[in-house]
């Protein structure tokens, strides 16, 4: 298949992944819009998705909807800035429905250069009413994966 900028919504099962490229959702108007989850095994909702155990996940997607000027997610220089999926006052900051803090703090609580921490992290963003995009598709802290310290 020829890479291309953009991917309609009926192409999206077998479409590559391509950083840049936007990927464009259904129009019936529901959750089962959502291109992400046609795109990858992942869910059809949610900040933080993964595919597979919660505590060894083969895949993980972060998506932002770049819509919360109080949660400023971004990707600046190849580093991943990204707030979590709790935005429920009084609820706690591993409380969430699909488990996606807890997923990424246990990743970090373990070491994200751990063998079975360093599953494929895709980044989507999207701004108004763009398409999602990729924005970053990395391995975490492949500069952690040699002994280096922290940055």
């Amino acid at each position: 298949m020829n890479k291309k900028d953009r991917y309609h919504f009926d192409e999206l099962p077998s479409a590559p992944l391509v950083p840049g490229a936007s990927y464009d959702g259904g129009t019936a108007g529901n959750v089962g819009d959502d291109p992400i989850a046609k795109l990858l095994p992942v869910g059809n909702s949610g900040g933080i998705r993964s595919a597979g155990p919660i505590d060894s996940p083969h895949l993980v997607v972060l998506y932002s909807t770049a819509d919360q000027p109080e949660w400023t997610d971004r990707v600046v220089d190849g580093i991943v800035t990204y707030h979590g999926d709790n935005r429920t006052p009084g609820q706690g900051l591993l409380e969430t429905p699909r488990h996606g803090n807890r997923l990424l703090h246990g990743m970090a609580e373990q070491g994200f250069a751990r063998p079975s921490n360093r599953c494929p992290f895709l980044v989507f963003t999207k701004g108004g009413n763009q398409a999602p995009k990729i924005r970053q598709v990395q391995r975490p802290c492949d500069h952690w994966a040699g002994g280096n310290s922290r940055p």
